[in-house]
């Protein structure tokens, strides 16, 4: 007959330790939006809500001369011009509006349209002057990796683990705009995937696909990374933000936040906000408890060879 297992001081510390982690809980979305609440908050400012209702919303209110922002993993990026419209500040702060930080300067006008964070560095397209630049996060160092020297300008951008995207608009020439691409580790590869779009707007990605609206035919399309296979997602509908992740599209009709899968059937009401949605963004917020699950396995497998042995 087996003898009885009698429990280490070591294993009896590491079971002590694993019971103070948190529980681990499926990663959640939370979905942010410029304008005012809902349900009578008249609040204007950033908004946020986890989409399954695990907690409740957040708000931000933005300061005055906010010119354009992005968020990513709780922290809001934006610039905002300084008084007499000269230069711009790069700051940061997270989702309720502390620890508000400068990140970087910018010692001329510009005109922001397009901001997106995607591995370590902050993209930012200047419509005014034709250009996108880029700074690490701890805004130690700002390079400029595209120059277009002409209208179209760059506007809207997105990124994927290898690429940057963004919209070359024309603003005065419709049907001159383009989505254009390049590769972050050699931005001279610069190119266009589509050109001759009439007014593209609000451009995003997933894993899959690129999707943006554009408001002179009033759809939503979407083309796979080399702006192949053109579809539209979405006819006449209106959008002032847009937003996809993996399993649905997000899209801001005017004060009505909508949802839907990625080929545009199955559209739902998220929620009515009190004015009109501006621009939307859409993260991933890991919750705390990964670590506590892969430390689990190992003492179960290791519970399991010692009594195989």
């Amino acid at each position: 007959m087996p003898r009885p297992r009698r429990l280490t001081l070591a294993t009896l510390f590491l079971l002590s330790a694993l019971s103070a982690l948190p529980v681990c809980r499926a990663a959640s979305m939370r979905l942010s939006w410029i304008g005012q609440g809902t349900a009578g908050d008249t609040r204007f400012g950033l908004h946020s809500i986890p989409l399954d209702g695990s907690g409740p919303g957040a708000f931000l209110e933005l300061p005055a001369r906010t010119q354009s922002m992005t968020v990513h993993e709780g922290t809001v990026y934006y610039a905002q011009s300084h008084p007499d419209y000269d230069g711009s500040s790069i700051f940061t702060t997270d989702i309720q509006g502390g620890n508000r930080t400068p990140l970087y300067e910018i010692d001329r006008r510009a005109t922001t349209w397009g901001f997106v964070v995607t591995g370590d560095h902050l993209y930012l397209s200047d419509s005014l002057y034709d250009t996108i630049r880029r700074t690490d996060l701890a805004g130690g160092h700002m390079e400029f990796i595209f120059e277009s020297g002409a209208s179209p300008s760059p506007a809207y951008m997105t990124g994927t683990p290898d690429q940057l995207f963004w919209l070359q608009f024309a603003v005065s020439s419709r049907g001159s705009s383009g989505i254009w691409t390049l590769d972050y580790s050699d931005p001279a590869t610069a190119a266009p995937i589509l050109e001759s779009l009439g007014e593209p707007r609000y451009l995003s990605s997933n894993s899959f696909n690129l999707f943006w609206f554009d408001s002179m035919d009033r759809n939503i399309y979407r083309s796979d990374f080399s702006g192949q296979n053109l579809q539209v997602v979405v006819s006449s509908t209106w959008a002032r933000g847009l937003v996809v992740d993996d399993d649905y599209l997000y899209w801001a009709n005017n004060t009505n936040l909508l949802r839907s899968d990625l080929n545009g059937e199955n559209i739902e009401l998220i929620l009515v906000s009190e004015s009109l949605i501006g621009s939307l963004y859409l993260e991933t917020i890991p919750e705390p408890g990964t670590l506590l699950l892969g430390i689990t396995g190992a003492l179960l497998l290791l519970g399991h060879r010692r009594r195989s042995v």
